[in-house]
């Protein structure tokens, strides 16, 4: 699973704990991350069309 649907699925789910720790990782990661593609995408929709 991506780390945008577990990010979706945890908000869904209002798994809060889950989701400051994907928030997190994201933050802490930030500056790794600007050079890469593999970015977090907090825009991603799920198969209903819902992000």
């Amino acid at each position: 699973m991506g780390k945008e649907q577990e990010l979706l699925q945890a908000v869904k789910s209002g798994d809060l704990q889950s989701t400051q720790k994907l928030l997190s990782r994201l933050k802490t990661n930030r500056n790794k991350l600007l050079g890469s593609t593999k970015r977090l995408n907090v825009n991603f929709q799920d198969s209903d069309g819902f992000s």
